[in-house]
């Protein structure tokens, strides 16, 4: 009959039950008693370690943020100006730079259906009051609050487009929802030329 016998790990025993069994634990292999000071020191050198990858993660997430606002700012500024452009060439009667506000506002651009709106509704070749009232509402459904505010006074003032003073409370509804003080204000009736 063959004895089994059992080994047992040393991480596994006590020095105590090592001592009561008769087994001579090596101190190297034991469970380790370390000292307090001891446990500072080997945690401080793995924070110490490790310290630098942090720091130099948290760094390459902030320059990166910093780019990214910075060409948002930049794109922003730059789509501006185009914006601007395009609408004095379009109130001189430059076809394409029309075009080009047209599909930029077809394609939910606010700014771009205002600026075309400024074509319609200032004086020039292309006046037109009802087209530029229809952008301004247009603009404002893609969340512009002054479009909403400038499209209220339109139907309010009855001048460009017919009064109209459900859409043009609906309009200053949106605007002032969305954030024109100017809008929040209650409605002041247009002022109309006193007859003689």
């Amino acid at each position: 009959m063959r004895r089994r016998t059992r080994q047992l790990s040393y991480s596994a025993i006590s020095e105590e039950d090592a001592a009561c069994r008769g087994i001579r634990v090596p101190r190297s292999m034991g469970p380790h008693r370390a000292s307090p000071t001891g446990e500072r020191a080997s945690t401080r050198r793995a924070l110490v370690a490790v310290l630098p990858a942090i720091l130099g993660a948290l760094l390459a997430s902030a320059l990166c943020v910093a780019i990214a606002v910075g060409f948002l700012a930049w794109r922003d500024a730059t789509q501006h100006r185009l914006l601007v452009d395009r609408k004095k060439l379009c109130e001189t009667g430059d076809r394409t730079a029309c075009d080009l506000l047209r599909n930029a506002c077809l394609k939910r651009s606010a700014e771009a259906c205002l600026a075309l709106a400024d074509t319609y509704l200032g004086a020039g070749p292309r006046h037109d009051g009802a087209e530029g009232a229809r952008l301004l509402a247009e603009a404002c459904e893609h969340h512009l609050a002054e479009a909403c505010t400038r499209a209220a006074a339109l139907y309010t003032d009855g001048r460009e487009v017919p009064a109209d003073p459900g859409r043009a409370s609906d309009l200053r509804q949106r605007g002032c929802a969305l954030g024109d003080q100017a809008a929040c204000s209650p409605a002041v009736p247009p002022r109309r030329p006193a007859s003689p």
